[in-house]
């Protein structure tokens, strides 16, 4: 028979594991890259792909995983929200469809059309890095 661990005295894991939470938690984090990701160049130069959906695979995420130097904290995010250059925060641009953009905006970036799929730019705050992921639009 087990022990809820609110009913049971907390053991000296317990009282670690706490601490640690508090510290990670109170911590000016400095971010590394645990696996730098590979980032394709859409067909606009300087601006990379993030989500893209293909009509013969579902829709994937880019993500990255960083750790902190100072309080060892795991951090696995998408990459439209967290810069993988300066790991600043990624805002969302507009959504450029067929109708604001003069063209299908997929097929500028993707080199496809796709129905029902219109681009959105992911900007940095910080460095400007830019990333265009498929979105469905309807």
């Amino acid at each position: 028979m087990s022990i809820k661990k609110k009913k049971r005295k907390l053991n000296a894991v317990d009282k670690l594991k706490a601490r640690i939470k508090e510290i990670q938690k109170s911590c000016k984090h400095d971010w590394k890259l645990i696996k730098k990701p590979e980032l394709s160049e859409s067909l606009v130069p300087g601006i990379f792909i993030g989500n893209k959906a293909s009509p013969l695979e579902t829709t994937f995420q880019k993500e990255i995983s960083l750790k902190c130097n100072k309080c060892s904290r795991r951090l696995i995010a998408p990459i439209t929200s967290i810069c993988p250059c300066c790991f600043g925060s990624m805002y969302k641009g507009g959504l450029y469809t067929i109708e604001n953009d003069g063209m299908s905006s997929r097929e500028k970036y993707f080199g496809e059309p796709l129905a029902y799929h219109a681009v959105r730019l992911h900007h940095c705050s910080k460095c400007g890095f830019t990333i265009a992921s498929d979105e469905w639009n309807q």
